[in-house]
């Protein structure tokens, strides 16, 4: 496989058809909230001839951060995964464990996607397991925020890109990259809340 490169400022161009999948991917899943459809149905809204282009464009909205994907068949929109977050910081802010009840409660929403956004907290050591309840995990750096923040941007300006026809695992790649990020920027906050 040949690797293309591109610069910094490379960005994704979408076609029209591709732009109006975007805009209606990102209204369905800002209209929903926390009790977002499956990934499997909202793809499964569209016709047969635009389903690559729309889940193209859902794996496109993931890897860059407008939607966030906390389990394959569950996807938020980032300002309401933002609002999930500000919630449990404010718990964790106030007391030591957080249960699943608890989120439940504090996010009014149901079993399933609380349990999603805590799973996806402990697989990023945001949270992590203890029992029935789940503390603030332990991450895996030791670098400080400072060094995550210039770290993010050094690696910001770099952008790798295959041919179109490999454009899943560009996002593949991508995900993972900026999951160890998360990881990164998790610990720091771990790090400076023990201090």
């Amino acid at each position: 496989v040949s690797q293309r490169y591109a610069l910094g400022d490379f960005e994704i161009r979408f076609t029209k058809r591709q732009n109006n999948i975007k805009q209606k991917l990102l209204q369905t899943y800002r209209a929903a909230g926390i009790e977002s459809p499956a990934t499997d149905d909202v793809l499964a809204g569209y016709p047969q001839n635009e389903k690559l282009d729309a889940k193209q464009v859902l794996e496109s909205l993931v890897t860059g951060g407008e939607l966030v994907m906390l389990t394959p068949q569950i996807c938020w929109y980032k300002d309401v995964y933002a609002q999930v977050c500000q919630v449990v910081q404010k718990h964790f802010d106030e007391n030591e464990t957080l249960t699943l009840g608890q989120l439940r409660d504090l996010i009014n929403s149901s079993r399933k996607y609380t349990l999603a956004v805590l799973e996806y907290y402990d697989k990023n050591k945001i949270t992590k397991k203890d029992g029935d309840n789940y503390v603030y995990g332990d991450g895996y750096t030791t670098d400080s925020l400072d060094d995550v923040v210039e770290k993010y941007n050094t690696v910001k300006g770099l952008s790798i890109s295959l041919p179109v026809s490999q454009q899943s695992e560009v996002d593949e790649a991508t995900a993972v990259l900026e999951e160890a990020l998360d990881l990164l920027i998790a610990k720091s906050f771990y790090e400076q809340k023990m201090q």
